[in-house]
């Protein structure tokens, strides 16, 4: 079932919206095109409730009490689904019997310095980043590399060297980043400016969102630090890893609205009034990574909201002739709830996940009422633990603890009691040993540290991967 605004429904979109695009690193927005878009969505859709993470929950219950003929039925909900369950959890459809929330985006009853604002995403990335460099320094290999300074101290000293010698080798190969290209061949000019020390926080976050990238982060700020000739062509490829990473098309893109997304985010969770662009540049240049930079979203912000305020007042953005485009936060906007008689709640969270920070899922947790509920944390695991917990790391076919335990609860009904969590305690350690095949990929070396550049490899790894790729065709 696609979520309304998206998808095979009416898709939230404007004629303007190619002028909507938000960068990472700023907005290409344009005053006349965000009214002119605003203007044909209030005549087309009207108020933008109709849009809100209600009204699709609302849209789900009506679906089951309407077509699953009164069986038990289970939801499951992974990052931005965790929210749209949990207000499901607030309708309470009696055909639901279990509830079940990857990766924690929501709030309930929350104080406002614990509620999940997307304004504070730079700052929760970094204290995941800190947890992961310091379980990094336990590594003996890793330790024996950072004597001095240690991991983090290392990134610290770089930062501070970027900020001096913006134009020294290692500097500008990390500033690249932003020199990119999208789909049709153009570089974004909102991306170019930014400094190397901006840069290196941004590739490191990108990193450390994917449990195999981060084996890299070591190496890479090794290597950083030592900026030697050989280092130049194997740091060139990993921020070309990087790159593609940011870049990646998603099969379904037409399917998706950025314009909805962005409707809901700055509906429900952005703080109002909105912080200064210098307080949520603080908030990322205080840390040592992020994926985020949120920072570079506050005019967008102000250009949908119309918000009148001492932050948003200095942009040209908001200033068009009709309503603004978000919506009105309801009466289930942080309100605690009870837990349905018939139903239980499942909340899986990964510990060095940066996007949905496991704090939250242990605020749920307490905000829940009632007793029918569990919290199952992984120590190591990113973003949605249905992906990220393999049992064998490295090993594409690896059955994986998050969805063994989402195939027990849904096959017990939701009840917790029943529910196998055997594969918890099977769970792998920690390492950060790279597999060959991402060192030849990735790195295009056979040594992560001390290796020269050998483009071969990345040859010879494209070519097992091509052909593992056509055995499982033929099979």
């Amino acid at each position: 079932m696609d979520h309304r605004g998206t998808g095979r429904s009416t898709r939230l979109s404007c004629s303007a919206e190619t002028k909507l695009k938000s960068s990472l690193w700023g907005s290409d927005i344009e005053a006349p095109n965000v009214g002119k878009c605003v203007k044909e969505l209030i005549s087309k859709c009207g108020d933008m409730a109709s849009f809100s993470t209600t009204s699709a929950a609302k849209d789900v219950a009506t679906f089951m009490g309407e077509h699953t003929n009164g069986e038990d039925t289970i939801v499951f909900g992974w990052s931005y689904g965790t929210m749209l369950g949990e207000r499901l959890i607030h309708l309470d459809p009696p055909e639901v019997t279990g509830y079940v929330l990857d990766g924690v985006l929501t709030s309930m009853g929350a104080r406002t310095s614990e509620f999940q604002y997307n304004t504070n995403s730079d700052t929760d990335f970094g204290e995941v980043g800190d947890r992961f460099l310091a379980m990094c320094q336990k590594e003996e290999d890793i330790a024996t590399r950072f004597k001095k300074k240690g991991l983090a101290g290392t990134i610290k000293h770089l930062i501070t060297q970027f900020d001096k010698d913006p134009e020294s080798p290692c500097a500008v190969i990390t500033s690249t980043l932003f020199n990119s290209t999208d789909s049709t061949g153009s570089t974004s000019n909102a991306t170019e400016a930014q400094p190397a020390l901006f840069a290196l926080r941004y590739a490191l976050g990108i990193l450390l969102s994917d449990s195999e990238m981060r084996k890299l982060i070591p190496p890479v700020v090794y290597r950083l630090n030592r900026c030697a000739d050989k280092d130049m062509n194997v740091l060139g490829r990993v921020i070309q890893v990087v790159q593609e990473s940011m870049n990646t098309k998603v099969e379904d893109e037409t399917y998706q609205s950025l314009l909805l997304y962005n409707v809901i985010m700055y509906s429900e969770l952005w703080e109002m009034p909105s912080p200064s662009v210098e307080t949520l540049k603080k908030r990322f240049t205080d840390v040592l990574m992020s994926d985020t930079g949120v920072y570079s979203s506050t005019e967008l912000y102000c250009a949908y909201s119309k918000e009148k305020s001492k932050t948003c007042n200095q942009f040209q953005t908001g200033k068009y002739d009709a309503d603004p485009i978000i919506y009105d936060r309801d009466e289930y906007w942080n309100k605690t709830t009870v837990i349905p008689t018939q139903a239980s709640v499942l909340i899986l969270s990964g510990m060095l996940d940066g996007r949905t920070m496991h704090k939250y899922a242990e605020l749920l947790l307490d905000a829940l009422q009632g007793d029918n509920k569990e919290l199952i944390a992984f120590e190591h695991a990113t973003h949605g633990t249905i992906v990220s917990t393999p049992l064998i790391p490295g090993d594409p076919e690896s059955p994986i603890c998050g969805m063994e335990l989402l195939v027990s609860y849904i096959k017990h009904g939701g009840n917790l009691k029943k529910m196998d969590r055997s594969c918890v305690k099977k769970m792998p350690p920690f390492n950060m040993t790279i597999t060959t095949e991402y060192l030849n990929s990735y790195m295009v070396t056979d040594n992560a540290y001390d290796g020269v550049y050998n483009e071969s490899l990345y040859y010879q790894a494209v070519g097992e991967q091509s052909g593992e790729q056509s055995g499982e065709q033929s099979a």
